[in-house]
């Protein structure tokens, strides 16, 4: 099955090459990246294109470039849908995957048709990323749901191309809590499959969104407040009426 790893970038040339540079590792060879940059302001898309030079996976990579500043959440959205993989992982730009995760995430999906995502654990690093804490995701039991834990389910995260179409994709509108909006999404099309084995390596830096949080203007912190509830909310009344 071939994997699309899709890359949304926002001002991320230090780090950018870094991501690339793991996807130029993997031992699974069945791949494309794509990646879509949202009007990066730095040399964000100067770095990327000579990451993919000197990696040499141009022939196997596509560059997007938005005109304006849309955000995370279209930028995301845009790259899902110019993959053309049976598969999509997701690889934030400032982040970094072991060379083995394509190899041990793919079986599940081919195993298992009725699984919608697969995932793993993940290093939390620190801006150079050399190691700080590992975070050990978990299998869902049988009968709960994703919204019973809101945690639990992250990095690295691979899901069958297909069974996203069957939901309304993306809410492009989000500012953040974009991985739990796709995460449900997927929920209410398949199942989850967890791989136990450390996949993902997730960049801790000033310029997360998490970190910038109380930087950003009072009315953007309590859109990212608000949209966190109506994540949840929007979810429960798909299920209740049995909308995808």
């Amino acid at each position: 099955m071939k994997v699309s790893i899709t890359m949304a970038c926002y001002n991320t040339s230090k780090f950018v090459g870094e991501a690339i540079k793991s996807v130029a590792q993997q031992t699974y060879t069945d791949w494309e990246l794509v990646i879509v940059d949202d009007a990066s302001t730095d040399n964000t898309v100067l770095t990327v294109m000579e990451s993919l030079a000197k990696f040499k996976i141009t022939d196997n990579s596509k560059l997007f470039t938005h005109k304006e500043n849309c955000g995370y959440g279209k930028t995301l959205a845009n790259a899902i849908k110019l993959s053309s993989g049976d598969l999509v992982a997701v690889l934030d730009s400032d982040d970094a995957i072991d060379p083995n995760v394509l190899s041990l995430v793919v079986p599940p999906h081919i195993t298992n048709k009725n699984v919608s995502l697969v995932y793993t654990n993940y290093m939390v690093c620190d801006s150079h990323l050399h190691n700080i804490r590992l975070v050990k995701n978990f299998q869902i039991p049988q009968g709960r749901s994703y919204l019973d834990y809101m945690k639990g389910v992250s990095h690295l995260k691979c899901f069958k191309k297909n069974l996203y179409e069957k939901t309304e994709g993306i809410d492009q509108t989000l500012l953040k809590s974009v991985d739990k909006d796709l995460i449900l999404k997927l929920e209410e099309v398949g199942k989850f499959y967890h791989v136990n084995t450390l996949g993902y390596f997730y960049r801790e830096h000033r310029s997360n969104l998490s970190n910038s949080f109380f930087k950003r203007p009072k009315e953007e912190q309590v859109k990212i407040r608000q949209d966190r509830k109506n994540i949840v909310e929007n979810a429960r009344l798909r299920r209740k009426l049995g909308i995808n």
